[in-house]
């Protein structure tokens, strides 16, 4: 039976949860191409996945005629990316940074250290033919993008960076692990201001649902989403509590541990053991401000910034899901909660459950770090013991 923990946990019990996690864990020729072309369109061996070697990655600095970026310059770069096979590949459009930067798809160091990415963390639909590029033999995308825009480079210094892409984020379907790799560009930035977002907007209050239940904040919507949220809540908080103590409770390898995370170890539990005390904390809390009305990007169910507890943007596909199972409200709340920095800082390798079990075995370390496998892990259906 489930823990009933939801009415009577106060700061001590959050605690509590948290240390109990530990104790347990430590005892066990193209400037602009439109994205998109018809599936029907594609024709036998137009529009394959692309795989290592495919597609070579060019960084530049496209303008600019130094390596030396004063505080007043735009942090641009650009990207070209020419099919160097002798086929027609596809990727998926946001990769291409086709609406500019909306994954963390460069590898930002700044004197040698990690940039965090600050950027959009979305979570998609699985794609459709509308969501991919296809690129023929010899065809080059160009992009030129701010970086300023996604990573912080609030700090002077000596920047490298690199497009580095895994190639199930880029076809959504393939088990490959590799990468796609761009050379290294240095440049040495003075620090510039955050990049803008979206204004913090005059949030209402919601407190209906149940009586136990804490309010929580929106913007633009209707009651219906409103009491929509407030049952995905509900249903994120069981998900997130619930995982947690099974992986208290199981010490060993499972089939649903295996099929979202891959292969079993005490390392791997421990890795996510701790993501989920952190979503249980953060929902039994509540503390979030919806905005309902932003975001109108199709094939999209939400997005978050990492640096930004605890907004989450919900966008029109998650509006015709239901409250619980797959890809529902509350494994939607589930996977971009997941994406704080304050949670547990997961990333988008791979989306849709067929591409997240395919990650679980081609890759686990990164399916460890995926925010899709552990909505999949806390929804539990199909159910897996």
């Amino acid at each position: 039976m489930k823990p009933m923990i939801r009415h009577r946990v106060g700061w001590w019990g959050i605690a509590a949860l948290s240390m109990s996690w530990f104790a347990v864990a430590c005892a066990s020729s193209v400037e602009e191409k439109a994205a998109g072309r018809a599936e029907d369109d594609l024709g036998q061996g137009d529009g394959i996945d692309v795989q290592a070697g495919d597609i070579h990655v060019a960084l530049s600095r496209g303008t600019l005629s130094s390596a030396v970026l004063p505080k007043d310059a735009d942090s641009a770069i650009t990207v070209t990316l020419t099919n160097r096979g002798s086929r027609s590949v596809r990727m998926l459009a946001w990769s291409t940074l086709l609406e500019g930067i909306e994954a963390p798809l460069f590898d930002v160091r700044r004197d040698g250290e990690p940039v965090p990415y600050i950027g959009r963390l979305y979570k998609r639909a699985a794609p459709v033919a509308g969501d991919y590029v296809v690129l023929a033999p010899g065809e080059r995308l160009v992009r030129t993008v701010n970086l300023a825009e996604a990573y912080d480079l609030s700090i002077s210094g000596n920047y490298r960076v690199q497009f580095r892409a895994d190639l199930p984020g880029l076809a959504g379907h393939t088990q490959r692990a590799a990468a796609l790799l761009s050379n290294d560009l240095d440049l040495w930035l003075v620090g510039r201001p955050a990049p803008a977002r979206e204004p913090d907007h005059a949030f209402d209050v919601y407190g209906g649902g149940e009586p136990s239940a804490q309010p929580f904040r929106y913007y633009g919507c209707s009651d219906a989403q409103a009491k929509k949220l407030q049952d995905g809540l509900v249903a994120a908080e069981d998900y997130a509590i619930n995982s947690y103590y099974y992986l208290v409770n199981h010490t060993a390898s499972t089939p649903r541990f295996t099929t979202w995370f891959g292969t079993f170890s005490p390392a791997a539990r421990n890795t996510v053991g701790p993501h989920f005390t952190n979503l249980a904390n953060t929902f039994v809390q509540k503390n979030f401000f919806f905005d309902c009305a932003t975001c109108t990007r199709p094939n999209v169910y939400a997005y978050v910034y990492p640096d930004r507890p605890y907004n989450v943007y919900l966008c029109p596909v998650v509006w015709n899901r239901p409250i619980r199972g797959t890809d529902s409200v509350g494994g939607t709340l589930v996977h971009e909660t997941s994406h704080f920095l304050a949670v547990a800082g997961t990333r988008d390798y791979a989306y849709g459950q067929s591409a997240c079990r395919s990650l679980a075995t081609s890759n686990p370390a990164n399916a460890l770090q995926n925010a899709d496998s552990h909505e999949y892990f806390a929804e539990n259906n199909p159910v897996l013991p």
